[in-house]
């Protein structure tokens, strides 16, 4: 038997998900119950609901503080192993001792005092059935931990267990996140995205015959993609005018209130019909936009950190490929996949600071007004003009 201490080091924010909340005898599982269902909730409603649900998620011990469970090193671990066919091995081998590892991360310590700082709540809505639902759940946006175990050495290796826990920690996937990184702080733009979504009308839909579920876009730069649900809602959604340079990719590239307006204006004016047809809910996020519109994979030069980044909004579709990219670099494959020109690419960079951060946000913008002026047949502001194409006029695959 060998004794051995795994470091693990967050080079992505991490979300946490206690399972409390799934055990209905657990006290924050029946203070939530009581508040989903009453049926008009206030505003204060609202906010304790998100609070019920930020405490409720957080491993956390009265003594230490956040932690992270031995249960779950070991489960990455584990998954790490099965991709390398040593998952038996692992599981008969490999021991996490310590049960509760504390998080290391600068911050208060008490979950009262991590609700206060906003920077530790991640607010964004999931799919539910067929509903989409606001959940609240503890971030930590840089963070460490470490753990003990103990190896049967008769049954894996301590090289093999060593390369497990390198191959766990391999694949960099944070989207627009990846800009706080230095490697890739110049080759992606981070950019908000909204959506707004409509109660049920499926007779609506019929009027305007869209009930085959199709999904539809524009031609706008800053384009709109919108389509249906199963329940008759319209789902419509579009480009925003917040960028998270200079400012970070806070709360605020989560839900931006002037986008939704916009996007609401936009959907009645796409369906007029639909004006008296309440909007339920609106949600956003940041996308990872890159100079050329195009992804891009690789390695970093440690050899064990691959990522797959720049999906401008459009990763559904590529995600497959990009999965076996990013499966062949973490298994060191040459194949037809890692073999592809975007692997190993480097991006078109974006203006160091401090020319970027205000001069995306003045360009994003000026992309925005020249849509809306196309939209209503109007010549845009000839300044406005200029700078809405200024981003191609500099090699960039942006704007009109």
């Amino acid at each position: 038997m060998i004794n051995f201490q795994i470091t693990v080091s967050g080079t992505a924010p991490l979300l946490m998900h206690n399972g409390r909340l799934a055990n209905p005898l657990d006290p924050a599982a029946k203070a939530l119950k009581r508040l989903t269902g009453k049926r008009q909730k206030t505003e204060a409603d609202y906010n304790d609901l998100a609070r019920v649900e930020f405490s409720g998620s957080i491993y956390s011990d009265p003594d230490i503080g956040p932690y992270l469970p031995g249960d779950n090193i070991w489960r990455a671990l584990y998954d790490a192993a099965k991709k390398t066919k040593k998952g038996k091995a692992v599981q008969e081998s490999v021991f996490i001792t310590s049960d509760i590892n504390p998080l290391a991360y600068t911050g208060p310590r008490d979950i009262d005092a991590l609700w206060k700082d906003e920077n530790f709540r991640h607010i964004t809505t999931v799919k539910v059935g067929t509903n989409r639902t606001t959940r609240c759940r503890p971030i930590f946006r840089e963070w460490r931990c470490q753990a003990e175990g103990i190896l049967d050495d008769n049954i894996l290796e301590f090289g093999d267990l060593a390369g497990i826990a390198t191959l766990a920690g391999a694949v960099i996937g944070l989207g627009a996140y990846a800009a706080s990184l230095p490697r890739f702080r110049r080759a992606i733009l981070p950019r908000s995205s909204t959506i707004v979504l409509t109660a049920p009308t499926p007779e609506r839909l019929e009027d305007v015959g869209w009930t085959g579920g199709e999904g539809v876009y524009d031609y706008r730069s800053t384009l709109h993609y919108l389509r249906t649900t199963p329940d008759g809602r319209i789902a419509f959604g579009g480009a925003g005018a917040r960028t998270g340079l200079g400012t970070g990719l806070g709360p605020r590239m989560d839900f931006d209130e002037a986008a939704v307006t916009r996007l609401v204006r936009d959907l009645h004016r796409w369906f007029p019909s639909f004006h008296d047809v309440p909007v339920e809910c609106a949600w956003g996020g940041p996308i990872d936009v890159t100079g050329l519109h195009l992804p891009f994979f690789g390695t970093l030069p440690s050899g064990n950190l691959h990522y797959a980044l720049g999906f401008t909004g459009g990763g559904v579709g590529p995600c497959h490929l990009a999965g076996r990219i990013l499966s062949g670099l973490a298994l060191g494959a040459e194949d037809d996949f890692t073999r592809l020109p975007i692997v190993g690419a480097e991006p078109k960079p974006f203006p160091p600071e401090p020319l970027r951060s205000p001069g995306a946000l003045l360009v994003t913008r000026a992309i925005m007004r020249k849509d809306d002026a196309d939209d209503d047949d109007r010549r845009p502001n000839p300044l406005v003009d200029l700078l809405a194409r200024l981003p191609r006029r500099l090699g960039y695959n942006l704007g009109p």
